[in-house]
């Protein structure tokens, strides 16, 4: 670090190519020395930095958390293709899905079913090329193939 200021060598007893020499030290000692001054400058500035900078990934953390929290709530209340037991796999209530996925050009289709087995008979199903509303009570079988995700809404 340079600290001290050095007195200008350019001199009158100094020819002219020395004394070009010179102050061309003298002006590269200025340029470090202001240099020197910002990086102190900046050393200083640094703990504040950081500690702001703490407060934003702290912020940010609880934001991310309160994101995954949101999402897992989303994802619990939505019903993909497959067989959902009621109660288990999903929560009682009432869905909608804005009809097909584009999977299938037949459509939507949807069951409720006896059971989970191979064996399971069909108790009431429906194929809609549009919006479709079910309700699901704890204990049905439900099945949806090449719908878009059912959300619950009550």
């Amino acid at each position: 670090m340079l600290s001290h200021s050095r007195p200008c060598i350019v001199s009158e007893s100094l020819n002219p190519k020395d004394r070009a020499a010179a102050s061309d030290k003298d002006a590269q000692i200025s340029t470090l020395q202001s240099a020197a001054a910002g990086v102190r400058s900046l050393q200083q500035q640094l703990p504040d930095k950081e500690k702001t900078l703490a407060g934003k990934e702290a912020d940010l953390a609880s934001r991310e958390q309160k994101l995954s929290d949101a999402t897992k709530q989303v994802a619990a209340s939505q019903i993909k293709s497959g067989l959902q037991v009621v109660g288990g796999d999903v929560q009682p209530g009432t869905y909608i899905t804005s009809g097909p996925d584009g999977t299938n050009s037949v459509g939507c289709y949807y069951a409720w079913k006896t059971g989970t087995g191979s064996d399971a008979s069909i108790k009431d199903n429906n194929i809609v090329k549009g919006t479709a509303t079910v309700t699901l009570a704890n204990g049905e079988v439900f099945e949806s193939t090449s719908c878009t995700a059912w959300t619950k809404i009550g």
